[in-house]
């Protein structure tokens, strides 16, 4: 896998911290991408299998279920921020505010957050 280059000046931004956004840039750099990949996370856990998550609630430790850890991003030099919620996107200056204040401008952008988990309207649902 290729790794960041001082001569590329180009910046990837990935907005969201899921397993798309963890496939999107391990396959920017397997496909000799050289540029900085940037992803920012409104969580502050490294990407995770959700659906194991889903299946034990209590108790699971999350560096168990992470797809990938910590070395994984810093030995192909992929940013990872978490607890970063963007909270908005000007499209033609190429630049992302998030909530804490952090501005981060991009290339290009590739938006992978995810969607919201939908509450039955059942009887019992806030119990």
């Amino acid at each position: 896998m290729a790794r960041k280059s001082d001569s590329d000046k180009r910046r990837f931004l990935i907005i969201g911290g899921g397993p798309a956004s963890l496939s999107a840039a391990e396959t920017l750099r397997q496909a000799g991408y050289e540029g900085e990949i940037t992803i920012l996370s409104k969580e502050n856990a490294f990407p995770y299998d959700r659906t194991m998550l889903s299946k034990n609630i209590t108790g699971v430790d999350i560096s168990k279920i992470q797809f990938r850890d910590q070395k994984f991003f810093q030995d192909h030099d992929i940013n990872f921020k978490g607890s970063q919620e963007v909270v908005s996107v000007d499209f033609k200056k190429n630049h992302v505010t998030t909530k804490d204040g952090g501005h981060y401008h991009y290339d290009q952008l590739l938006v992978a957050s995810g969607g919201r988990p939908r509450v039955p309207q059942v009887e019992g649902v806030g119990l």
